[in-house]
């Protein structure tokens, strides 16, 4: 305490000086942030504390009761200070019961601001410079008050200048029974405009950025990075180059114009105060962009969502128009957010309100650069920057920018539960994911978000590391142990990777894959018993040693209770995967040289390494009965001649022996079905279907068979239907260029059966039934692809 007054110029000296009772309030630090004489009536530091949320509402509540009742002394710290010169020339009477101290915000910026009120009510504000960067900011002030003072007529009010100093200004404010305005209206509208006639002047970009020194700034905090996250820096960088062909106006603005930097009185007036920001060389809007994001982020604490539909539906065509609007806002982010970060980044403790901020900043950043950067690329930076201050630990992340990771790879990241949870509240929140499943287990989250732009990003939250509720390795332990990269990215330590790496495929009966080989030589295996063991599983072909398995069995987490409770938590998460992790089945139809067989093999592909499902491929039928010549030249003949043999060759005219061969087929169809739900489907994969039963309605032909198809349409109402069916076609042209098994005709009729067949059967559920024409490959892959994902995140 007596620290404070000492900065402020007093004597501070117990033997001879004048005491002086204090109570005050303390910081989360338990650094004194209020401070005022014992003997004050009324919470005067009240003035310092922004009424906008319900908290502060009620928080203000509680202390002018304290007050009013009288129990000061009892709720709030206290304090003596021993001063000489109680008188002090140049800022207050510290023996005068009416005034009120704040300590101002750690930082460069700190300051220390001093209310004294009047008998009448009027009220002083001193402020008093701690640092180099608070003085010029006190001197900013004091100039550009001075500019308003030469304005002429305004509509609104500010302080005025009573004395100044090189380290300090007072202020007289004229606004009594002054309200809080927390609602942006057209008299903030009017004021912005005023100012900007002040001052006004149109630039390029390349002459701004050069001015304010953006890119050199933004790669100064790269460089020095220790607090600042990754992804913030590198899409300002983004959203600068972006901007690099613009022009555009500038004008006199207060810079920090938000609710708690102004009243209106009665009368509808504002009275505006803090221009410590204030700047000739603003770009237009950056006041009202700054007051809507201000007060939402930390008073409402909306998300970008919440605040970009605000920002749309103001009536802003008195001031600019809407594609002005989005320009400007492109420069209020890269201005504001990297001023702010270059605070934020010589603070070695944040406030929680710091990390709002930077989520809303991120968003609403990739929300401006995803029109020309992948969306998937933007939330993978967000995600990273939003658990940068979390204790995590990413297992097997790639060497490269984080963003850079690829679509055919998940991320893994070792984090606790309460953790996750914050973070999977912030992806539901992104404005760039369209779609999100997560399916919660005992150990682990796991999480699949389609992005804009159709792109899969899947993210496991690891909370222990643990094979069939056994723990064979310890999550914490690798989280305290983890490193930071060179983009600030925590990983697991390489020699833990190398050991979880061959524990992992080790305890699931699984070779190392070659990939890894090299983590092998990271093991301590000449002092390290396990590793001496784990080095084993490098080696191809080596099965699990018994000192592993005993190793893993003997950790005290798998023993006794907390073994049992193990064990019935991971039977509780295989009931969760076969009630809730259901897979799909799929089937492909079109005629020979459609290209099923190539788009079958890519989907196999897209589904297990992007929605990591494992896949199943069967032809036509589910074959719990062997094709019908099996009886005569035994399966692997019958497969084979049938494999060899032309289609559509059958000689089969009798309508007895198609009611025959179809009856067969079907049984195998009814009763197969539900061998393959159970076997596959209930337990999360996907089976793709070469062929399918429409081949019986539309191309009977083709398994001997010749039926009505009214018939056989009739059948395919007591089998389950597929969650996807697409029919591959091309031009008869385009399909005899590939394969000429069919003529020009029974290409043409049989694809406009199938048209008419899917047509039918798509009313109601249109993207259940999906005809492609399939002449792209890509075209054809991003369709099915995007179809089987949003049906796999909406299970």
């Amino acid at each position: 305490m007596n620290q404070i007054f000492q900065n402020l110029g007093f004597d501070t000296n117990e033997t001879s000086g004048t005491p002086i009772d204090l109570l005050f309030i303390k910081n989360n630090d338990g650094s004194i942030r209020w401070l005022w004489p014992m003997e004050q009536k009324q919470p005067l530091f009240l003035h310092f504390y922004n009424v906008g949320s319900f908290r502060a509402k009620f928080a203000t509540f509680l202390f002018k009761a304290v007050f009013f009742l009288g129990v000061q002394k009892w709720v709030f710290s206290s304090g003596r200070v021993f001063v000489n010169n109680v008188q002090s020339k140049t800022l207050f009477d510290i023996s005068s019961t009416s005034w009120a101290l704040f300590t101002g915000t750690v930082g460069p910026n700190q300051k220390y601001i001093i209310c004294e009120q009047s008998r009448t009510g009027e009220r002083v504000f001193t402020k008093f410079a701690l640092r180099y960067d608070s003085q010029r900011l006190i001197e900013n002030e004091t100039k550009h008050i001075n500019t308003l003072m030469k304005a002429g007529a305004l509509s609104f009010r500010f302080p005025r200048i009573q004395s100044q100093s090189n380290v300090h200004v007072k202020l007289s404010s004229n606004m009594l029974h002054s309200l809080r305005s927390s609602e942006f209206t057209a008299k903030h509208i009017t004021a912005i405009m005023e100012m900007q006639g002040i001052s006004t002047s149109t630039t390029s970009f390349t002459e701004f950025a050069e001015k304010h020194q953006l890119f050199s700034r933004i790669s100064k905090l790269q460089e020095g990075r220790l607090n600042v996250p990754y992804g913030i820096l590198k899409k300002l960088s983004l959203l600068a180059e972006k901007m690099s062909e613009m022009h555009f106006d500038t004008h006199f603005a207060h810079g920090d114009f938000t609710p708690w930097n102004m009243f209106t009185n009665p009368a509808g007036e504002l009275y505006i105060y803090d221009w410590e920001l204030s700047s000739e060389d603003l770009p237009k809007g950056f006041d009202a962009f700054h007051f809507i994001m201000q007060q939402s982020i930390l008073v409402e604490h909306a998300s970008w969502r919440v605040i970009k539909e605000k920002l749309s539906k103001l009536e802003w065509q008195a001031y600019m128009s809407e594609s002005e609007m989005h320009t400007y806002f492109d420069l209020y982010l890269l201005m504001n957010t990297l001023y702010y970060l270059e605070i934020y980044e010589k603070q070695s403790n944040w406030h929680t309100q710091v990390y709002w901020l930077i989520d809303v900043w991120n968003q609403a950043i990739s929300d401006r650069l995803s029109s020309g950067v992948g969306a998937r690329e933007l939330v993978i930076l967000d995600f990273f920057d939003h658990i940068h201050n979390k204790p995590y630990a990413g297992l097997k992340l790639p060497s490269i920018n984080p963003e850079k990771i690829s679509e055919y790879s998940d991320i893994d990241i070792i984090i606790n539960k309460v953790d996750s949870k914050f973070a999977l509240n912030f992806l539901k929140s992104h404005p760039l994911i369209e779609r999100i499943k997560v399916s919660k287990r005992s150990s682990m989250t796991k999480v699949m978000t389609f992005t804009h732009g159709r792109q899969v990003l899947s993210i496991d939250f690891v909370h222990e590391l643990k094979r069939k509720g056994m723990t064979y390795m310890d999550a914490h332990e690798l989280v305290d142990r983890a490193y930071s990269d060179k983009q600030g990215i925590r990983k697991v330590e390489l020699v833990d990777l190398a050991r979880f790496i061959g524990l992992f495929y080790g305890l699931n009966n699984a070779a190392v894959p070659v990939k890894y080989a090299a983590y092998v030589d990271l093991l301590e295996a000449d002092s390290n018993r396990l590793d001496y063991h784990i080095d084993s599983l490098y080696q191809e072909n080596k099965p699990l040693p018994a000192q592993v398995k005993v190793s893993v069995y003997n950790r005290s987490v798998n023993r006794g209770l907390k073994g049992l409770w193990g064990k019935f938590n991971y039977l509780l998460d295989v009931v969760k995967d076969a009630l809730f992790d259901n897979g799909m089945l799929i089937t492909f139809s079109g005629v020979d040289g459609a290209g099923k067989s190539t788009i079958i093999e890519h989907t196999k592909r897209e589904v297990e390494k992007k929605l990591r499902k494992r896949v199943i491929v069967i032809r036509h039928r589910p074959s719990i009965l062997p094709i019908l010549s099996a009886y005569s030249h035994g399966k692997a003949t019958a497969e084979q001649r049938a494999a060899s043999t032309l289609p559509r060759q059958g000689k089969n005219k009798s309508t007895l022996s198609s009611i025959l061969r179809f009856g067969y087929y079907y049984v195998d169809y009814l009763f197969g079905q539900f061998y393959i739900y159970l076997k596959y489907v209930l337990r999360g994969h996907v089976v793709l279907y070469d062929r399918y039963y429409f081949d019986f309605i539309n191309d009977g032909v083709r398994s001997n068979i010749r039926l009505p198809k009214w018939f056989t349409r009739a059948g395919y109402t007591f089998l389950m239907q597929p969650n996807l069916n697409f029919f591959l076609y091309a031009k008869p042209e385009v399909i005899l260029a590939r394969k000429k098994e069919l003529d020009y005709d029974t290409i043409n009729s049989l694809t406009q059966d199938y048209l008419s067949l899917f047509q039918d059967l798509g009313k109601g559920s249109v993207e259940q039934y999906m005809p492609i024409e399939n002449v792209d490959l890509k075209r054809t892959m991003d369709t099915i692809s995007n179809q089987i994902a949003v049906k796999l995140i909406k299970a």
